[in-house]
């Protein structure tokens, strides 16, 4: 077969765009003619029976409140409501894309028992939900074992694999920890209890106490993402005031 001529090459490149135009232009007048049936079809079911229509569009915003809530993390509901739908979503089995663009593989919910690996676990959730997390080596931590950076600032995490209590010994490690490493805030996050004298002792450090469903806010309540937020944060697992 001889070389095509320039002309015969230009002659192709010419008919193939014109297919192309022909093709949009297709799909833009079927869209077109489309989006026009069913403005039409909703004008005249407006005109016969409203409530109908006003049911149809509230149930639409509704359903993009809810995807906006799940796509972004903001909260457009009720705390509870907001919590049960991210509970809802963690159960995904499809890779998470964080705000980056980075995809993390599906992370179980159950947490390890072993402490270490719960550790890494945290960090591994946390980066999961677009936050850039790292696991302290154990010596010389000062009492961290997770350092974790978002929207600028940092928080140092206290890792408790319990099923017991927590004292407010793993407070004051996590607090010293956070003035240590010049964090701007710090937690404890355990899978279990509380004492009273670690709620008590984290109100007045301002130490964050959590449990692991706490994990998916951790920005908010820590008061990086929003204004609404003030220091001191609020507590999610505390339930009682400092006395005195």
């Amino acid at each position: 077969m001889g070389r095509r001529s320039r002309k015969q090459i230009e002659d192709d490149m010419i008919a193939k765009i014109v297919v192309v135009f022909l093709a949009v232009g297709g799909a833009v007048s079927a869209i077109v003619w489309f989006a026009t049936k069913v403005i039409r079809s909703v004008a005249a079911r407006w005109a016969e029976r409203p409530a109908d229509v006003i049911i149809v569009a509230i149930a639409l915003i509704f359903l993009a409140l809810i995807l906006l809530s799940l796509k972004t993390n903001i909260r457009v509901f009720p705390k509870p409501m907001h919590d049960a739908l991210h509970r809802h979503g963690k159960t995904r089995s499809s890779p998470r894309v964080t705000n980056t663009g980075t995809r993390v593989p599906t992370i179980s919910d159950d947490p390890p028992i072993n402490g270490h690996e719960f550790e890494h676990w945290v960090a591994a959730k946390l980066k999961a939900d677009g936050w850039d997390a790292t696991v302290t080596r154990g010596s010389g931590d000062q009492g961290l074992d997770i350092i974790a950076w978002r929207y600028g600032k940092s928080i140092g995490i206290q890792c408790k694999r319990f099923k017991g209590s927590v004292g407010n010994g793993a407070v004051q490690e996590a607090h010293a920890g956070r003035m240590y490493h010049h964090c701007n805030a710090a937690a404890v996050v355990t899978t279990g209890r509380y004492t009273r004298s670690a709620k008590d002792l984290s109100l007045r450090t301002g130490v964050i106490l959590l449990t692991p469903d706490d994990l998916p806010q951790l920005a908010q309540i820590a008061g990086f993402a929003s204004a609404y937020y003030n220091w001191p944060p609020r507590h999610p697992a505390q339930t009682s005031k400092p006395t005195g």
